[in-house]
């Protein structure tokens, strides 16, 4: 599926609320549901070719899984996945 200028301009400024549902100190109120969809929603933001937009949720999916106290078990298995996915991804020929 193609994204239209106006759609890249909405996914980039909305980018950051995906920081503060793991970071920020309201991070405890959201649901487990809202948690894993927004590490689904990182993985979908990665797959987009267009390297400017799935620079920030590469970054921040790395940073995620540095910070050990940030993502509960499932989340960090689910998100550390993705990311071999897209290592393996990128590697192939």
């Amino acid at each position: 599926m193609c994204l239209n200028h106006q759609e890249h301009e909405r996914i980039e400024q909305h980018m950051s609320s995906l920081e503060q549902i793991f970071s920020g100190p309201e991070s405890v109120g959201f649901s487990a549901e809202t948690r894993v969809a927004s590490i689904a929603l990182l993985a979908h933001l990665i797959a987009i070719p267009e390297p400017r937009l799935a620079e920030f949720p590469l970054g921040l999916s790395t940073w995620l899984l540095a910070e050990t106290r940030l993502l509960f078990p499932h989340e960090r298995l689910l998100l550390a996945s993705i990311l071999q996915d897209v290592n393996h991804l990128t590697r192939s020929p």
